[in-house]
C-alpha cells in the first residue's frame, strides 16, 4: 500500500532534506573559511602623493609637455640617509583643456622594519626628504601608530608636518598634498 504525499512522513522528508541543505552549506563555508589563514602583522604602506606647483605661474612644475623641473631628479631619504621608496606616475587636471603632468607618491612607511616593529607598542616618528633638485626639497616629519585587527593592521594614528603646518588627513593610506614652490 502506497503512503499518501500529504502524510506526516512526506512533510519528514522535506524537513530532513532542507535540513541536510542547511548542513551541508554550513559544512562547506566552515571549511573554506577554515583555510584562511591570517598573514603575519604587516603595516599596509601609506602614499604621500604630491603635486609641485610654481607659486608664481601656477603651473604644475612637472608638466608633461613643458616641465619646470626635471622628473628624474628626484630623490627621497630618511633621516638616516636611507633610500626611501617612491614613484613618479601621470596624472591630468580635471579642467578644461585636459593637462597632463606627473605627481611623486612616497611610501614613507615600511622602509625601516625595526620602526615598524615598535610601531604595534609606541608611536613612531622618522623624517622623510624629498629632493626636487640637489639645492630644493621638502622636509616632512611623520609619525604613526599601528594596530592589530582579526587579519590585518592598520594605522591607528598618523600625523605629518612639514614646515611648521600640520597637513591635514582624512585617508591615512593615501594623503594627498600640493606643495607650492617659487621656482
Amino acid at each position: 500500500m502506497k503512503t499518501p504525499k500529504n502524510t506526516c512522513y512526506a512533510k519528514g522528508c522535506l524537513f530532513l532534506k532542507r535540513l541536510a541543505s542547511v548542513l551541508f552549506f554550513t559544512l562547506v563555508i566552515t571549511y573554506l573559511s577554515s583555510c584562511y589563514k591570517c598573514e603575519p602583522a604587516v603595516v599596509q604602506n601609506s602614499i604621500l602623493q604630491i603635486t609641485v606647483i610654481d607659486s608664481i605661474t601656477g603651473k604644475n612644475a612637472y608638466n608633461k609637455t613643458s616641465p619646470l623641473l626635471n622628473k628624474d631628479s628626484i630623490r627621497v631619504v630618511d633621516n638616516k640617509g636611507n633610500s626611501v621608496l617612491f614613484m613618479v606616475f601621470e596624472l591630468q587636471t580635471s579642467q578644461l583643456p585636459v593637462e597632463y603632468y606627473y605627481g611623486i607618491s612616497v611610501y614613507f612607511i615600511g622602509h625601516d622594519r625595526e620602526m615598524v616593529d615598535k610601531s604595534f607598542e609606541t608611536e613612531q616618528c622618522t623624517s622623510i626628504r624629498v629632493y626636487l633638485t640637489s639645492s630644493r626639497f621638502f622636509d616632512y616629519n611623520i609619525c604613526y601608530k599601528s594596530e592589530s585587527g582579526k587579519c590585518g593592521t592598520n594605522l591607528k594614528s598618523l600625523s605629518i608636518e612639514s614646515g611648521g603646518r600640520n597637513i591635514p588627513i582624512e585617508d591615512r593610506s593615501y594623503v594627498k598634498l600640493i606643495e607650492k614652490i617659487r621656482l
